[in-house]
């Protein structure tokens, strides 16, 4: 009896730890865990006449490390930044590497052409211009006939 309470522990055991090992292996962990290290830029978005303007503060960050995407009316900004030093003293060597980055993610109002937005980035601020489509101009008159 008490063998059996013993190998009912070892199966829970062996089940748990293959639950966990399946969990931080998958893709959404992965993917969880690259956002949770990442800050949230801070951010100004204007609207304007003819666009929406958004401004990312993004200190320290490569151009080229930047990504920008929209999908549906859902802008998304993320970028790596990757810092190494290394030390050298009397047989001592050091070598450190750090990796941050930023996400961020906003809903755009649906009047927008995401496929003629601009983005630019200068000293740290990263900013996106994303016109509004046009809006028809012309009212027309339909003509209802009653019976």
């Amino acid at each position: 009896m008490i063998e059996d309470i013993f190998d009912e522990i070892k199966r829970m055991r062996k089940d748990m730890d293959s639950m966990f090992n399946n969990f931080f292996q998958s893709s959404e962990f992965k993917k969880i865990k690259e956002v949770s290290s990442m800050r949230t830029p801070p951010s100004d978005v204007k609207d304007t006449k003819d666009s929406v303007v958004i401004n990312l503060d993004m200190p320290g960050v490569d151009k080229k490390d930047i990504q920008v995407s929209v999908i549906e009316n859902r802008l998304e900004v993320k970028a790596q930044k990757k810092r190494e030093s290394k030390i050298e003293s009397k047989g001592y060597f050091k070598q450190e590497r750090s990796f941050s980055g930023f996400y961020r993610a906003l809903t755009l109002p649906s009047d927008v052409d995401a496929e003629n937005a601009k983005v630019d980035y200068k000293d740290g601020v990263l900013k996106i211009t994303i016109p509004k489509k046009e809006k028809i101009k012309e009212k027309k008159k339909i003509k209802i006939k009653v019976k």
